[in-house]
């Protein structure tokens, strides 16, 4: 659901302290839920496994690398929705 379209939908608010070196890294649905060609959705988990596995990569690098792993996922199918991510880290 897009931000702000309703009042009635309640979201959760929480507080995270990144340390510095920390990255936090924000996604749409159109990156875990692109398919392949067998309907097979990229995922949560094969997402996190990457970015855990890349963490040490530059911000840039982790954006980049995240679509391109969607994108070979997906094969010949196309992803149907946006995807947009962002990375936020703490220097000092």
């Amino acid at each position: 659901m897009a931000l702000g379209i309703t009042t009635e939908t309640p979201f959760a608010s929480m507080t995270v302290d990144l340390a510095p070196g920390d990255r936090l890294v924000l996604y749409t649905d159109g990156v875990t839920e692109a398919e392949d060609l067998k309907d097979r959705e990229y995922g949560e988990a094969r997402l996190q496994a990457w970015l855990q596995a890349n963490r040490e990569a530059p911000g840039r690098r982790l954006i980049d690398g995240v679509i391109a792993e969607v994108l070979e996922h997906c094969g010949a199918a196309r992803p149907r929705d946006d995807m947009t991510l962002m990375c936020l880290g703490r220097v000092g």
